[in-house]
């Protein structure tokens, strides 16, 4: 199993703390009315804007984890599973939530991280499967008492704070999304590939390359090239038609 540097997690953790930490919140928070005004950037900066210590800390480490174990496993795409759920996430907010003002938090794509972590943890054997198999459950849960309940889990919210199932389910289907495409994207060339397909097109491109533009015999069988016949010019009545 490979272990590398996990780039994507550092920068989307590096700037949670960043925004955390500089007085720019009112600026780049998602706000529907800013957004629709045409302050389009807050769409994707308002992930990073947290309105209390503990908001931040359960966000950023919960993508933190998920966000590192993803990446020293090698599990691939995402960074492009980051970058889809930001617009994705926000865009669902616009839709579906339009009573909903002002947003913020990396919470949407730190459940679109232990979405894509789990997903691919059950194609592993051992207790790590479980263990995805448990977080999968675990976030389905979560998913459903928030959506009923319009409260946290965990997170003690401060004020009026209160969880946006748009975002988090947002969030966890793009990582379904994301994660099935190239499976779905390799079976498919596979299937059009199949040298024994001959439907397949890039076997019919090869064979027509090979033999100019034979007859193919059979819906499902291998392709059958008709013989070519070539007239000998007759020199004298003894000549015939020889098929080669």
């Amino acid at each position: 199993m490979s272990r590398q540097i996990p780039i994507v997690t550092c920068i989307v953790v590096g700037l949670s703390v960043l925004v955390y930490l500089l007085p720019v919140g009112a600026l780049l928070a998602y706000d529907r009315n800013a957004i629709l005004s045409g302050e389009w950037w807050r769409m994707i900066t308002g992930h990073w804007v947290h309105f209390s210590p503990q908001h931040f800390l359960y966000d950023t480490a919960a993508f933190g984890i998920a966000g590192t174990m993803i990446e020293q496993r090698g599990y691939r795409n995402f960074g492009w599973l980051c970058v889809v759920a930001t617009f994705v996430i926000s865009a669902s907010m616009l839709v579906f939530e339009p009573g909903l003002a002002l947003c913020g938090g990396l919470s949407g794509l730190a459940i679109a991280a232990v979405v894509f972590l789990a997903m691919h943890g059950l194609e592993e054997s051992g207790a790590w499967r479980w263990i995805c198999g448990a977080a999968l459950v675990l976030c389905a849960a979560k998913l459903l008492v928030e959506l009923t309940t319009h409260r946290f889990i965990l997170l003690q919210a401060p004020g009026n704070l209160m969880p946006v199932p748009a975002n988090h389910i947002a969030g966890a289907l793009t990582a379904l999304v994301v994660y099935a495409w190239p499976r779905v994207r390799d079976r498919f060339s596979v299937l059009c590939s199949s040298p024994g397909n001959s439907k397949s097109p890039a076997y019919i491109g090869r064979a027509r390359k090979r033999l100019g533009h034979p007859c193919f015999s059979g819906s499902n069988s291998r392709a059958i090239a008709a013989p070519k016949c070539i007239r000998v010019p007759q020199a004298n009545s003894a000549s015939r038609v020889r098929s080669l």
